[in-house]
């Protein structure tokens, strides 16, 4: 029996770590609009400032740090199913070290997977280029490709839901930190303000 339990705890412990970010459930004002956010480790840094962000709404956030668009496909899936009014995504910085046409299909199965929800919003990459000091060209040249990915399947007019939130344009200095990538005190709070902002813009709540 004992090996046996130790082989299904195992099992368990595998599935937590490769399975991706597990959902979370909606807190906010009962009837509020449901805003449901998944993304990797920029999320989990800035989650608490976004749920602040949001206090007229239900909100459930979802955060994996290392996880590519692939690995969250299921937990994007799963909000799908509780009908969000919107849902937000931070993600695709790990993603850089994929074939372009992998981290692209599933940046496309994820944006199709969410056609029925009222309003989808992506947070793009920064662009800065002080950090091509700090990284390989490559990952450099895979956040270009993946914010043009983007934009071109907003200006495709195949989701009229779907919408980019331009962290590339909206950084300024002092959000970042040494690596270029995750956030400062002031970084999270504003990227929570920049969801919020993108959030009042393409939605209109019900009366």
């Amino acid at each position: 029996m004992v090996p046996v339990a130790r082989a299904v705890v195992g099992a368990l412990l595998l599935a937590l770590l490769l399975g991706g970010c597990g959902p979370e459930p909606y807190v906010g004002p009962e009837g509020a609009p449901k805003v449901a956010v998944i993304g990797d480790s920029l999320l989990t840094s800035a989650e608490s400032e976004i749920d602040a962000a949001f206090p007229d709404a239900q909100v459930a956030t979802a955060d994996a740090a290392g996880h590519t668009v692939s690995m969250v496909q299921d937990t994007i899936e799963h909000y799908v199913s509780t009908n969000p009014d919107v849902q937000v995504l931070v993600i695709g910085t790990n993603d850089w070290t994929q074939e372009p046409d992998v981290w692209a299909a599933a940046v496309a199965a994820a944006i199709d997977s969410m056609a029925s929800i009222p309003v989808v919003l992506w947070v793009n990459h920064s662009e800065d280029l002080h950090l091509l000091d700090l990284w390989p060209a490559e990952k450099y040249e895979h956040h270009l490709r993946y914010n043009l990915a983007l934009f071109r399947h907003e200006r495709s007019g195949a989701h009229p839901n779907f919408h980019v939130l331009d962290w590339a344009t909206a950084l300024v200095e002092g959000d970042a930190a040494e690596d270029g990538i995750h956030l400062t005190q002031q970084g999270q709070d504003h990227l929570a303000t920049f969801v919020r902002e993108g959030y009042e813009r393409w939605f209109t709540p019900p009366q």
